[in-house]
């Protein structure tokens, strides 16, 4: 198995497994990113975003702050950090941030709607 950067194997328990492909999958859909730049170190705004999304998703599953970073490969405060950026941005009344907003809905209600995650 491949190490990443920080030493992670992006091994999952196997209860999330099933969960996390799926939040993987809606998000990538949903941002129209690829998985390179999701799980890469890439930082233009829109791969940020899915990538905040993606975190506060897997959170939602019961996943630590830790697993969420050691599967994606970026440490347990890069994981807080991003759900914190993505929260205030969901909060602010900018019209710059009307398209994450929608997008955040739509990959919540799309999860939501998904029997996998319900489990």
């Amino acid at each position: 198995m491949k190490t990443k950067s920080n030493g992670c194997t992006g091994k999952l328990p196997r209860a999330f497994k099933k969960q996390v492909d799926q939040i993987v999958s809606v998000v990538i859909s949903e941002f129209g990113v690829d998985a390179d730049a999701l799980f890469g170190g890439n930082r233009k705004p829109e791969t940020c975003w899915a990538r905040w999304v993606m975190f506060k998703h897997m959170l939602a599953i019961g996943m630590t702050q830790d697993m969420v970073g050691g599967y994606t490969g970026y440490t347990h405060s890069s994981v807080s950090s991003g759900v914190s950026r993505l929260e205030h941005r969901l909060q602010q009344s900018d019209e710059g941030y009307d398209v994450l907003r929608v997008l955040h809905s739509s990959v919540r209600d799309q999860l939501r709607a998904t029997p996998i995650l319900e489990e």
